[in-house]
């Protein structure tokens, strides 16, 4: 049933795609993205007020109107959805919910299990944010809801699985590759194929860059940096496509806070989007209206509206955390430093103008984010500098064919822009590796990679779409130059990741034994909730040898039942114990400390994943079997009765 109520969602975004091309005159290549984008923001503003169901029930009512509309009006329907975008949407979506529900692929990701995933998991059993949730550990409550509400859609009826939400994520960036083809009409369909191939597989260019020797998570992931990278370009595609900007505004503001809902650094992203959106009205647009108020007025008021979309997404989320968290987001971004946004931006710019004596941890951080730039592939098209000349080529060629004196201003605008916006969010992401990282993360650039593609992503896919507009309308005697790049770009695209993705390890054949291990956790947890029933005590992991990883797993595997923090796993020893290398993840304690630990955190259960000498010989005696049932590997539950462990069974 659940692939039924899986494809139901989907539906419902279809439903509603059709309406708003009806509606709203918008071609069916940008209507998903706009409607994928209002189930965001009306799941998000519902949960917000702690309505989150009722959110889900009225967007599925509004998706059934619209359902009936469009039937009202199918002499319509035919003709609006007929386009390349919204059948490639519509293909692909079909394509992956039917491939995942046989497939069920599964989270594998540190991040998904800490936050992304888990999040999705927590809304969808408890019917609330997840921020106010019950869970047993410090919770990363403050990152944006908006991709969390979109894999929540997907699970809205019948049982929670992962595969679900992976199937959600992959139907929101397959909509922004609908919308990269919006200016395309249904005479000029041969000519989207190319762009449609490129827009799909960019998120394999930009995110793989070495061969692979397990499955790619690409379109198999609820992450959060890939679908940034496609709505920052999402937001952008729709604002150039759009045929009648006057009427369709409303669709690039919903869009602006769609991104800003994303994740913390969304917001540079959309405030650069919203930048370049304004200048553009203001200066290069030639007629937009604001209702029946035309001229430079209209073209302030739209700017106006445009501009602060993402400033009232940032600060009403940032009000949400302050009346029901108590938390000042913007007052401490946290990290090594301890300071505000404001703060950081100030005293890193001083630094880089040589205001104040930067630091060592400065100039060193930043030189690598400079040599960075320049010398680390982090795509299949090369190191940041390429893809930047990449774009500008694009871009220069779009400037060139095009007939429109309009459109080349646009190019050639959009360009210096753009490039602007890169070099403010690459000297904004080297502040966060200073002030915010630890020494240890900084001087590696710990993650770089994740950080800078979604800027390249969004910024890429934006220089195809005015690429596309150039040629729909291109000079007759340059007939067939606009073309030629695209083609080239694909065939690179192809012929590296050929090389670097190997049969079998990708989301549409990956191989069986990729998730035996997740297989085996989801088997132990469902024995564990067998013996626990309904509790309110909360369950202590020990996994000795484990370094976090697999305490994240089971934390969210668990849930509803809450494992408690356990000190984020590690290898619990006497603290007179030899430890033989450095890891940081040696808990040292005694066992009276253990005991007390349990009882002030309220936990009822041990949950024994894997035993080791250091247990047994430091805190066997706790347990009524002595750890006999745990000594060749087996994984075992306890009951906490008084001060000792009752053995409640094996755990298989």
């Amino acid at each position: 049933m659940t692939f039924f109520f899986t494809l139901l969602t989907f539906i419902a975004i279809i439903g509603i795609s059709i309406f708003i091309s009806i509606k709203f005159d918008i071609s069916s290549s940008l209507s998903p993205f706009i409607s994928v984008c209002f189930e965001v923001m009306l799941l998000s503003v519902f949960g917000c007020i702690g309505l989150v169901r009722l959110g889900g029930y009225i967007y599925y009512i509004l998706a059934l109107f619209a359902i009936i509309y469009s039937i009202i009006n199918y002499k319509d329907v035919l003709k609006k959805i007929i386009s390349p975008g919204f059948l490639f949407f519509t293909g692909a979506s079909l394509f992956v919910i039917t491939l995942f529900s046989f497939k069920q692929p599964m989270f594998v990701v540190w991040d998904e299990f800490s936050f992304w995933g888990t999040s999705i998991k927590l809304v969808k059993l408890t019917g609330e944010m997840y921020t106010t949730a019950p869970i047993g550990w410090a919770w990363v409550a403050t990152q944006k809801p908006g991709l969390i509400m979109n894999g929540y859609m997907f699970e809205f009826f019948g049982k929670y699985q992962e595969w679900r939400a992976c199937a959600g994520m992959d139907v929101l960036l397959f909509s922004v590759v609908s919308a990269t083809a919006g200016a395309f009409e249904n005479k000029n369909w041969h000519k989207s194929i190319p762009f449609i191939s490129v827009a799909f597989l960019t998120p394999f260019a930009f995110s793989l860059y070495n061969t692979i020797y397990s499955p790619s998570t690409v379109y198999m992931s609820v992450m959060a940096d890939i679908p940034m990278g496609m709505l920052f370009a999402g937001v952008l595609c729709i604002y150039f496509a759009l045929k009648n900007k006057s009427s369709s505004m409303w669709a690039v503001c919903l869009a602006l806070m769609t991104l800003t809902f994303t994740k913390d650094t969304a917001f540079p992203l959309a405030m650069i989007a919203a930048g370049i959106i304004c200048v553009d009205i203001i200066f290069i647009e030639k007629q937009i209206n604001f209702f029946k108020i035309d001229g430079i007025k209209a073209k302030i008021i739209n700017s106006i509206i445009v501009f602060a979309s993402p400033l009232v997404a940032f600060f009403s989320w940032t009000a949400y955390l302050g009346s029901v968290l108590k938390i000042d987001a913007t007052s401490n971004v946290g990290g090594s430093e301890q300071m505000g946004m404001i703060e950081m931006l100030i005293t890193g710019l001083k630094q880089l103008l040589g205001l104040m004596q930067p630091s060592e941890k400065f100039v060193q951080v930043m030189g690598k984010m400079y040599s960075s730039y320049f010398d680390i592939n982090l795509t299949v098209l090369g190191s940041g500098f390429k893809i930047t000349i990449i774009v500008i080529a694009i871009l220069f060629i779009s400037f060139i064919i095009s007939k429109d004196i309009r459109h080349k201003i646009r190019c050639a605008v959009f360009a210096v822009l753009s490039s602007v916006g890169f070099l403010a969010n690459y000297i904004f992401i080297g502040f966060c590796f200073v002030f915010v990282f630890k020494e240890t993360e900084s001087a590696n650039l710990m993650s770089y990679e994740r950080y800078v593609y979604p800027y390249y992503i969004g910024w890429f896919l934006a220089a195809l779409v005015l690429l596309s507009i150039s040629i729909v309308s291109e000079k007759r005697r340059l007939y067939g130059v606009g073309r030629l790049p695209i083609y080239v770009i694909l065939l690179i695209i192809v012929l590296r990741l050929n090389n670097i993705v190997y049969p079998g390890f990708s989301f549409i054949d990956f191989q069986e034994g990729f998730l035996d291990g997740r297989k085996i956790q989801e088997q132990k947890s469902q024995a564990i909730a067998e013996y626990v029933g309904n509790t309110d005590e909360k369950i202590f992991f020990i996994g000795q040898g484990d370094d976090g990883n697999r305490w994240f797993k089971y934390s969210s595997q668990l849930l509803p039942l809450q494992l408690e923090y356990s000190f984020g796993g590690g290898t619990l020893c006497l603290p007179s114990a030899e430890i033989q290398d450095d890891s940081p993840y040696y808990i040292k304690i005694t066992p009276d400390e253990l005991l007390d630990y349990l009882e002030e955190n309220n936990c009822g259960y041990v949950f024994v994943e894997l035993s080791d000498n250091f247990l047994s010989d430091g805190f066997g005696h706790l347990f009524s079997d002595n750890l006999e049932n745990c000594k060749d590997g087996q994984s075992c539950l306890y009951k906490i009765v008084d001060d000792k462990f009752e053995f409640v069974g094996e755990v298989e």
